[in-house]
């Protein structure tokens, strides 16, 4: 009995030691499945947790070494490729810095020869505005001179003294005429008398006093005009004096028209009465016409 007690305390108390693994070989294995894999199987069986844990942590190192190898290799490749890639983009930009130099080379030509292009066209359009002045100076020239030519032109002649009697109004006429070869047009004339001194100069005015008579005068027509007579008659004491010279009878006028070409003109007039001739002479100032 106390062996038996004392066997089941034995039985009961556990062993501090673990129990040596007993790889027990299969007496029958199964066909086509090598004994190695069931053993391998059983001490899996038989290991502790522990030990289980580390066989995972070891294969899982295994497999983390191999995955930083192959990464190691990827980056070795990498940086190798890059390496070429980094060569061959050294060379191509080199070409390419070339290739941009001859470009620039041959943009300064070409800008070279813009702007001598440009020049010798500035050139070209400098002589053909020189010659477009010279041409219209010309073209102004001969039209100018053929409206001078074709224009209408009016002078006066034959002055005379129609009437000088003591007791009468002085009349005195002077004849228009039309010397061009086109119409003046839309004329208008006035005369005037001035007695003066001798030894005194006149001094004719521009002025119509009261409107004359507006007429158009065609190539080679004349037209007189004359005096009003409102100056009233003539006494013995002015006859006398125009007779002896001591005052000269003045005529002067003006006459404005415009000829075909719509421009406008004038000519001025001035005579003097020598007495003692009994004829008109031009006076050496007031005759111009434009």
């Amino acid at each position: 009995m106390d062996d038996q007690r004392t066997a089941t305390q034995r039985q009961a108390e556990p062993d501090p030691a673990p129990p040596p693994v007993n790889v027990a070989e299969p007496v029958n294995p199964e066909a086509g499945q090598p004994a190695t894999q069931q053993q391998l199987a059983d001490v899996e069986k038989q290991m502790t947790s522990f030990e289980r844990a580390t066989l995972r942590w070891a294969k899982i190192a295994v497999l983390l070494s191999g995955l930083a190898a192959v990464f190691v290799c990827a980056q070795w490749y990498e940086m190798h490729k890059g390496g070429e890639d980094t060569h061959a983009l050294a060379q191509a930009a080199d070409t390419q810095a070339k290739k941009m130099g001859n470009m620039s080379d041959a943009a300064d030509k070409i800008r070279q020869a813009a702007e001598g292009v440009v020049a010798q066209e500035q050139r070209i359009a400098d002589n053909a505005d020189a010659s477009n002045r010279q041409s219209r100076a010309a073209l102004d020239a001969s039209i100018a001179a053929s409206r001078l030519d074709q224009r209408a032109w009016i002078g006066t002649s034959d002055p005379k003294v129609l009437q000088l009697d003591i007791g009468k109004p002085l009349y005195i006429s002077v004849k228009l005429n039309n010397n061009g070869k086109t119409p003046a047009l839309r004329g208008r004339a006035a005369l005037h008398i001035r007695p003066v001194p001798s030894g005194q100069t006149l001094s004719p005015q521009d002025e119509f006093g009261e409107p004359g008579s507006i007429v158009d005068l065609f190539p080679s027509q004349s037209f007189f005009i004359h005096n009003s007579g409102k100056a009233g008659n003539v006494r013995d004491e002015e006859m006398s004096q125009i007779t002896t010279g001591a005052v000269t009878i003045y005529v002067f006028g003006i006459v404005e028209y415009r000829d075909v070409f719509r421009i406008a003109h004038k000519t001025r007039f001035c005579y003097s009465y020598d007495a003692a001739l009994k004829v008109m002479n031009v006076c050496l100032f007031y005759n111009e016409a434009n």
